[in-house]
């Protein structure tokens, strides 16, 4: 091979670097190697033993777009750090794919010519100032530029100032130039997704392939003293290595080069960008055609191991658990101290960092959403053509300044960077701004669904269901984000806490690690390594750490934004309710107006007369004191009744039981026993009367708009009418402090939230009896005021008479007990 197209790197030189790549690689190899054969062990066991404990997000998830989905193009002009300064009309195309395309003119592009130039976008920089771009350059260029002699003239002299600046690792930069703001933004907006999908996309997916890659590299920088790797997970596998292999080559060709790059600042800066591109392209070249001989390997490898790991699964993981507490054992003690002395005094401040800024963006972008979707429906006469344009221009909202709002966290942590180690907080902005786009593309999809549905069985209350579907939206877009927000917090706290942490242990640990290998048995030594055990172990310990910050920061009022633990125990029958729990106080779906009236709250406490001073008094410490009403549904309260013996008054609604109400809502359950009326019978009636007719007029859309099971619907309609009332009759219960639920069709469901993203749809409706066909609809009943405090005295009174039940029949058991005793010893006297 001969000398390069730059000039500067020889045949020699050329050698040499991939000398060096080849040595970085199989060093790199030794570690994925046995990274991919324990994470193949762990994707075995958990598809034969799936243990999925992440909570599931309620608004439906967009299906993959087509890659062919343009989201930008246009003519601009061009032009690129070789071709000093030229600047040319080129049409430009920006995919879902998100590479940006450059052609050379429209005439080409419609005739299927391939793109002149296609730039993979993973890791680029985005500039709107010249000076920004400069600055950028010249710490890229550092160190060609020491002591060099100043040049007058500019790399880049855009005419106008709507320019965009792409620089891309290693591969120089380049410029577009555009004639109005407009077109700027939204070429802008179309670039930085592309850099956010081209930076995060390989690492969303689970997949153990990923997993092995990144504990690879992660333990590869390990042994040349480098903790910190999440920051580099930005782009493919192939891309990530590379840049690991240039972070050691730079150094070797500034010195080999020095001598040789000369002239003014940009010329040298032409030059060392030349000769950094083509070493990255080499390296990436090579890089790629090793992985993927390295993969096919580590898979024929693991497939041999199939066999093995399903037969002795069991053994295996006793071996690994056994492992993990000898280890845990041993180094639990000092990694809690130096955890807790060094570490966990930060994790708070970081933590409120995190929350003062993300969750400012993401509150920006719900109050975005609720004016836009206000906006699109303002004006729709409610035909489906209409519909459909209303939520087209969803599509295209705008999140310039709730994403500006994120970022002005890197500022914020940079005290952090020299204590921690890290170098760059630009994949959290990534991170938080993708987080941001998912939500804000679901809860649009999730609209359209609702709508879509409604139109279909509906057509002539599109109006009414648009508020409706509005409604839901909001609600399911506040929960989601709350759960985001806290999984990203958690996931960042992570990064950033725990290589400082193993930096520490290791100083004392890693030549002590040796003395486990003797735990494991050597059919299982391939699955089964010591330091992974190690450091899952240290991860425990700072997750667990993690957790009690994140509560202590959710259970502060001032901190409503963050999801606490008892607000996830939502349910699908109180979607069309009020905002979920500890929802943020100007947060949109605090605003928006509820079909159902609500009881008043905020009454005072009743004094209830006579009974027992003593129990009257627990239960007011018992009541809550705040203005929330209480959500509580059929299901809520069986399962509470099941567990607790707690009473509650409650309505079970069927479909059909509107015209019922009113008769059957005094009525006892068939055979119960008969038990005293509640303190207020009239006003409690009342307002059950209220909540339930109510609950009936705000959730007629999800019961109609359906995908039900025809042979349901038809075995629905063919029960008797009589069957019906007696049904509906019997389905309003009056309280029973001493009831619990029978093992019959009206049995407590548990719900998990693992079922709730299969109920946001209109046709969420769960059968709840299997001796008849008919399916009957449970609505939330909200207690509020004089009843919500009856509710709490009779379940401090139930508690306490179960009290003592309990203790009487233990001293009745004690007597009976100390007589048998008495009558065995005068027998055998």
């Amino acid at each position: 091979m001969g000398a390069s197209s730059s000039g500067l790197l020889d045949e020699a030189k050329i050698t040499n670097i991939k000398e060096l790549v080849e040595r970085t690689f199989q060093s790199f190899s030794v570690f994925y190697r046995q990274q991919y054969t324990t994470a193949h062990f762990t994707h075995l066991h958990q598809e034969l033993e799936p243990n999925t404990v992440e909570r599931d997000l309620l608004l439906t998830q967009r299906p993959q777009q087509c890659p062919e989905e343009v989201l930008y193009q246009g003519c601009v002009k061009f032009s690129s750090w070789d071709e000093q300064g030229k600047k040319r009309d080129r049409f430009t195309i920006l995919r879902r794919d998100y590479n940006v395309e450059i052609h050379d003119s429209m005439e080409t592009f419609s005739r299927g010519c391939p793109a002149k130039l296609v730039l993979q976008t993973a890791g680029g920089s985005v500039f709107t100032t010249e000076e920004e771009s400069r600055f950028h350059l010249e710490q890229t260029c550092a160190a060609a530029l020491n002591e060099v002699q100043e040049d007058c003239s500019t790399v880049v002299s855009p005419p106008d100032p709507f320019a965009v600046y792409l620089h891309l690792p290693y591969m120089g930069y380049t410029c577009f130039i555009f004639q109005q703001e407009a077109e700027q933004d939204h070429f802008l907006s179309a670039l930085k997704t592309c850099i956010r999908h081209c930076n995060l996309d390989p690492w969303c997916d689970s997949f153990y392939e990923s997993q092995a890659f990144i504990r690879a590299l992660r333990f590869y920088r390990q042994e040349k003293g480098c903790y910190e790797s999440w920051e580099m997970l930005l782009g493919s596998e192939e891309k990530v290595l590379a840049s690991q292999v240039m972070e050691e080559a730079l150094p070797w060709l500034h010195s080999q080069l020095k001598s040789r790059v000369k002239g003014k600042k940009n010329e040298r800066i032409r030059q060392w960008l030349a000769i950094v591109q083509e070493t990255y392209t080499l390296v990436v070249e090579q890089l790629t055609a090793g992985l993927e001989v390295l993969k096919e390997e580590c898979r024929h490898t693991a497939l041999g191991n199939q066999i093995l790991i399903r037969s002795d699964l069991d053994q295996v993981m006793s071996s690994l658990y056994f492992l993990e507490e000898k280890v845990r054992a041993c180094i639990c003690e000092d990694a809690e101290k130096m955890c807790s002395e060094s570490v966990a005094p930060y994790m708070s401040t970081i933590l409120e960092v995190l929350t003062e800024n993300i969750s400012a963006g993401i509150q920006g972008m719900q109050h975005t959403l609720h004016s836009e979707i206000d906006t699109a429906f303002k004006h729709t006469n409610g035909t489906t053509g209409e519909t459909k344009k209303a939520l087209a221009t969803l599509h295209s909202i705008s999140l310039y300044q709730c994403y500006r709002q994120v970022v002005d966290v890197t500022e914020k942590l940079e005290c952090f960077k020299q204590g921690f180690g890290v170098k760059s907080f630009q994949r959290l902005v990534h991170s938080a701004h993708l987080e941001m786009e998912k939500l804000l593309d679901n809860a649009v999809h999730t609209l359209e669904l609702f709508l879509q549905s409604s139109v279909d069985l509906q057509p002539l209350q599109t109006h009414v269901n648009m508020d409706r579907a509005k409604e839901r939206v909001l609600k399911l877009f506040d929960y989601d984000s709350r759960v985001v927000q806290r999984r990203l917090y958690q996931e960042v706290l992570v990064e950033i806490i725990l290589p400082a942490l193993i930096r520490r242990m290791d100083s004392k640990w890693k030549t002590e690690l040796q003395q486990f290998e003797q735990y494991i048995f050597s059919d299982y030594s391939s699955f089964i390594l010591v330091h992974n055990v190690y450091e899952d172990v240290l991860r425990s310990i700072v997750c667990k750490q993690i957790e009690t910050v994140v509560q202590d920061a959710a259970s502060k009022k001032s901190n409503n934004l963050l999801l606490d633990i008892p607000d996830l125990a939502v349910n699908q029958y109180n979607l069309l309710s009020q905002t979920p729990p500890n929802s943020a106080p100007d947060s949109p779906g605090n605003h928006i107006p509820v079909s159902s009236p609500a009881a008043p709250s905020g009454e005072p406490a009743p004094e209830v007369e006579g009974g027992d001073p003593e129990i009257n008094a627990d239960a007011k410490s018992h009541i809550n004191t705040n203005d929330d009403s209480e959500i509580l549904t059929t299901q809520d309260v069986l399962s509470h009744l099941e567990e607790t013996g707690e009473v509650i008054q409650l309505v079970a609604e069927t479909k059909n039981e509107s015209s019922h109400l009113n008769a059957g809502s005094n009525t006892p359950h068939d055979g119960g026993p008969e038990h005293p009326e509640p303190t207020n019978p009239t006003e409690a009636s009342h307002d059950l009367s209220l909540f339930t007719q109510s609950s009936l007029q705000s959730t007629d859309v999800p019961a109609q708009c359906a995908q039900n099971d025809p042979s349901e619907n038809s075995a629905s309609s063919e029960i008797p009418k009589s069957d019906l009332e007696a049904e509906s009759n019997s389905s309003v219960q009056d309280p029973c402090p001493s009831s619990a639920p029978t093992p019959c069709t009206d049995s407590p469901v548990k719900i998990c939230l693992g079922s709730l993203s299969e109920a946001i749809g209109y046709n969420s409706l769960i059968s709840v009896t299997e001796t008849t066909a008919q399916q009957s609809s449970d609505r939330a009943v909200y207690l509020t005021g004089e009843m919500k405090d009856n509710w709490e005295l009779q379940r401090a009174r139930e508690v306490r008479r179960e009290e003592g039940a309990d203790k009487s029949q233990q001293a009745e058991e004690e007597r009976g007990q100390g007589k048998e005793e008495e009558i065995e010893t005068e027998t055998e006297d």
